[in-house]
């Protein structure tokens, strides 16, 4: 999924560009550029909501239910730094 949202995010990038490009380089029919530049707009947008929400961080809920672990780092049998983890 987070490779499919980094390909979005290059095809939007690379389609706003190229739409900036030929709006200041080339002649045309000057909706060409502007659709190129809108679309890599709402490319990059879906990419970056499809990455806040693909982001799996752990939920209150998600201890709840015993989907995640505790790991606690001991130093000298001090607990120095503890993290939860999603269960496999």
């Amino acid at each position: 999924m987070i490779i499919f949202l980094f390909i979005v995010f290059a095809i939007g990038t690379i389609a706003g560009l190229i739409g900036i490009f030929y709006a200041n380089k080339v002649n045309v029919d000057q909706s060409f550029p502007f659709i190129l530049t809108y679309t890599g707009v709402i490319f990059l947008v879906i990419s970056a909501i499809g990455i806040i929400i693909y982001q799996q961080t752990p939920t209150a809920i998600d201890v709840y239910r015993g989907n995640t672990t505790l790991e606690i780092l001991y130093v000298d049998s001090v607990p120095q730094d503890s993290t939860v983890i999603f269960k496999k």
